[in-house]
């Protein structure tokens, strides 16, 4: 059985300096050490936020399409519009210049800072990276929006943000699920595991994130499934654990 058993992290407060690192962490370590798990440059989408410059703000990129590593956000909208951010045709030239950190939702805030984390460049977020109030530049970006997931060197999945203000790193003040401790001996020592229930559900070749005590509100954002399924590399940050998959399922 124990091929089928998976590490996990609780997340019972929002560890957001220890989530990034950890992000960093195994990510980097699935890009240098495992051939199939190796991200390489692609094609970048029409647009994409430059954030690689922590001296200066984030700012809307057109493209070349010249190819470059970037990450890919997978989040729910919510229903508030103070909380969006947008790029339509009034606002374009603005955000092409910059788009301040402050005036960031703390979702893509936070995003944009595991990506200078990680050491890319570019993201891409469909709000702002699709100019809403342009139907020819929609249907044109939205078509190519599996592309943009399949060539992401990381989707960033907010799970457990309803909305853009909630952030990637949720405060859980109680254990969401119930836990068991086991104890063990091995040649090196021994200690306690503690156990509960997976979080994972595996059909075919894919993975899914399955939290069956609380169901995180991106899961039920209808777009977020094609998302999950086209990348190659998530991490998901849920309302119960940080929890990082590849087609390798690491």
């Amino acid at each position: 059985p124990w091929p089928a058993v998976r590490p996990g992290r609780s997340l019972r407060s929002s560890m957001r300096p220890r989530s990034m690192e950890l992000v960093s962490e195994w990510f980097n370590r699935c890009w240098t050490e495992d051939r199939m798990c190796r991200a390489r440059e692609s094609t970048l989408p029409t647009r994409v936020v430059y954030v690689g410059n922590e001296s200066r703000e984030p700012y809307l990129y057109e493209t070349s399409r010249e190819e470059a590593l970037y990450t890919a956000l997978s989040h729910c909208w919510g229903g508030t519009q103070d909380i969006h951010l947008t790029a339509t045709t009034a606002d374009l030239k603005d955000r092409m210049d910059s788009i301040p950190m402050a005036a960031l939702p703390k979702t893509f805030a936070d995003a944009v800072l595991l990506t200078r984390e990680l050491g890319i460049k570019y993201i891409w977020i469909d709000s702002l990276c699709i100019i809403q109030n342009d139907a020819e530049d929609w249907a044109r970006e939205s078509a190519r929006m599996a592309e943009v997931y399949q060539n992401a060197a990381l989707t960033i999945s907010a799970d457990g943000a309803a909305d853009g203000s909630k952030g990637l790193f949720q405060t859980t003040k109680i254990p969401l699920f119930e836990e068991i401790s086991i104890p063990f001996q091995n040649p090196t020592g021994s200690g306690l595991i503690y156990a509960r229930e997976t979080t994972l559900e595996t059909s075919g070749d894919h993975v899914h994130v399955i939290d069956h005590k609380k169901n995180d509100p991106l899961r039920h954002r209808g777009w977020a499934l094609q998302e999950w399924l086209l990348s190659s590399r998530i991490a998901h940050f849920t309302t119960g654990e940080l929890l990082c998959v590849t087609e390798q399922r690491h």
